[in-house]
């Protein structure tokens, strides 16, 4: 193992253990094969940046936490270090989805409210032809 990619291979290995995946089946949810898993959590080569981005969304870090801090969880499988540039970015993605969930259900709740105004429209506009 190249000293560079300790820390990279303990925590490709710890996120695929977590997931409970196979190498092949994560290696397949991040764009890689299942032989390129092998080679990151044995240490012989890095991911490719495109990769190491899937993997640290994956973990809810940034690709530099994930390179420079052997992650640890505790026993439910939470990552118990994470650097608090990387809390901060975890609320605030946790935010922006709420908000989008939130902006989902209006513009459902005002399609819902058209619909119903353009029905009462055309029943009105029914009963005056008769």
């Amino acid at each position: 193992m190249k000293p560079e990619n300790v820390i990279i291979a303990h925590n490709v290995k710890l996120l695929r253990n977590l997931s409970k995946e196979t190498q092949g089946e994560f290696g397949k949810r991040v764009g890689a094969s299942q032989q390129n898993i092998v080679t990151y959590e044995s240490g012989q080569f890095r991911p490719k940046p495109g990769i190491l981005l899937e993997l640290a969304k994956i973990a809810g870090v940034t690709p530099e936490t994930l390179i420079s801090v052997k992650l640890k969880t505790d026993k439910s499988g939470k990552i118990t270090n994470l650097p608090d540039r990387d809390k901060e970015l975890n609320r605030l993605r946790s935010a922006i989805q709420d908000i989008l969930e939130n902006n989902r259900k209006y513009q459902e709740s005002m399609s819902k409210k058209v619909m119903d105004l353009l029905a009462e429209m055309q029943q009105l506009t029914a009963n005056q032809a008769k």
